[in-house]
């Protein structure tokens, strides 16, 4: 079950992963969800400065920063459907796996409206966040999504199955239309 005001953030902790903009918004995210904390899975360069940041911003006690091992799959799935909301604010994410992850145990996602994750809000299944949004902004998308059903219900998702069988469709599609 869902932890009530818990944000994940999952990725390697560098810049362009985007988890400093979702410690930017805490301040205002707690504004109107007093336990709202953050649990920033991943490891990295980057994790010094975030501690930085959550520290100048006062919210260091509300703020985790751990990593699971990646092939701790049960763990993951655990983490994220004890999530409130899934932030995912990289600056480019081609293929957001952990999205698709945090979408198949019914959780709502908030992304950068960018690259691979920009294709998810496109189908409407992510809530987006336009790139370079103000902390306030991102805080108020965090909140919607938090009292929010998921946007796609998780038996609707491709599969793996799916997915290849759709792509063999596509190659034999395309070998018919090959000239002989």
């Amino acid at each position: 079950a869902a932890v009530p005001g818990r944000i994940v953030s999952s990725g390697r902790l560098e810049r362009y992963k985007g988890h400093h903009r979702v410690i930017e918004a805490l301040p205002h995210v707690m504004r109107d969800v007093p336990d709202a904390h953050l649990l920033v899975l991943g490891t990295g360069p980057y994790e010094a400065k975030l501690r930085q940041l959550a520290r100048r911003l006062g919210v260091m006690d509300r703020v985790t920063i751990t990593h699971l091992p990646p092939a701790d799959r049960e763990g993951m799935a655990r983490v994220l459907a004890e999530s409130s909301v899934i932030a995912a604010l990289s600056d480019y994410e081609a293929h957001p796996v952990a999205v698709m992850e945090a979408l198949s145990v019914g959780r709502s996602v908030v992304g950068y409206d960018i690259a691979g994750i920009g294709e998810l809000v496109s189908l409407g299944w992510v809530r987006g966040v336009t790139p370079g949004a103000s902390a306030l902004s991102v805080a108020r998308s965090l909140v919607e999504a938090m009292s929010a059903s998921p946007l796609v219900d998780p038996a609707k998702l491709p599969t793996w199955d799916s997915s290849a069988a759709q792509l063999a469709q596509l190659y034999l599609a395309s070998a018919d239309r090959r000239p002989r």
